[in-house]
């Protein structure tokens, strides 16, 4: 980092504040099928693809099934995405 020496152990988190999209003209918004990327040096890459509702539930029952869980943590998501 140019701003911050990292230490080991030190977390990395992103994001940005609730609303900031609301905020710009045009509102900007993260919708399915929108690729968020952070990276950091000689670290590695997480890319994420934005979901729609349906398709988060699928991955998540997909995932579930290739584990071979019945249930368990991703079944919160049900609620989440429950409208």
């Amino acid at each position: 980092s140019e701003a911050v020496t990292l230490e080991i152990g030190d977390v990395i988190v992103t994001g940005t504040p609730s609303g900031i999209g609301h905020a710009r003209n045009p509102k900007l918004y993260m919708k399915p099928g929108d690729i968020c990327e952070v990276e950091i040096e000689r670290v590695g890459l997480l890319r994420n693809r934005i979901l729609d509702e349906g398709e988060a539930l699928r991955v998540c029952a997909r995932r579930r099934d290739l584990a071979g869980h019945s249930g368990g943590r991703h079944d919160s998501l049900k609620g989440i995405y429950s409208k």
